[in-house]
């Protein structure tokens, strides 16, 4: 398959897409294209080389948000005379629910990630009491207050512990939760591709 002839069945298959996502992907897998003919491969064999079609569009589609995958979704049904009236009805009629569900997977997300940043803000005051106690214990040591700038250097150094020992765990968190949510957005937009729409007759 020539290059040109890739890049018209590659728009083809993403024609649900809006132009300009589609047109940004296009010039991606042209780029790709043209850099191994210049490296020396031929034409065919550096098409040949990207991998299958099939693939590449799922990979494209899936790396779109998902607000794009869902106008796409919609511009696609709404494309077939059959589904129209039904799309139509089936949004109107279906908002309080799939709404009500969008707006909660929203909030749950927010939620987790509000308590995350509240954690690393705990982290960090507690890392700023740390630097205050033991700057204020130093102070009392050379103001004749002995016994009040050992204490706080003694809590300075159990803050640190404390700070250092929340440090591992909640960056473990925070990453566990990022591939979560990756792999949770992922999910979401497999379900909302029309493979319909970009799979070979």
């Amino acid at each position: 398959m020539t290059r040109t002839e890739f890049l018209q069945l590659l728009a083809q298959r993403l024609a649900a897409l809006p132009e300009a996502d589609k047109g940004r992907v296009l010039g991606y897998y042209d780029e790709m294209i043209q850099d191994r003919v210049e490296d020396g491969l031929p034409e065919r064999e550096a098409v040949a080389a990207l991998g299958g079609l099939d693939k590449i569009v799922e990979d494209s589609m899936l790396e779109m948000p998902i607000p794009t995958l869902l106008k796409a979704r919609v511009n696609s049904s709404k494309s077939k005379a059959g589904n129209k009236g039904l799309w139509v009805a089936l949004a109107i009629i279906g908002f309080p629910i799939w709404g009500a569900l969008l707006i909660g997977v929203i909030a749950i997300y927010l939620a987790i990630w509000a308590l995350v940043l509240t954690l690393y803000a705990v982290l960090g005051a507690l890392g700023v009491s740390v630097f205050g106690m033991l700057c204020t214990g130093i102070w009392y040591l050379f103001t004749a207050y002995t016994a009040t700038g050992l204490t706080s250097i003694g809590i300075s150094a159990i803050l640190a512990g404390v700070t250092l020992f929340m440090v591992k765990p909640l960056t473990s968190f925070s990453r566990a939760l990022i591939q979560l949510t990756a792999k949770l957005a992922l999910s979401i937009k497999s379900s909302i591709i029309d493979r319909s729409t970009y799979d070979e007759n």
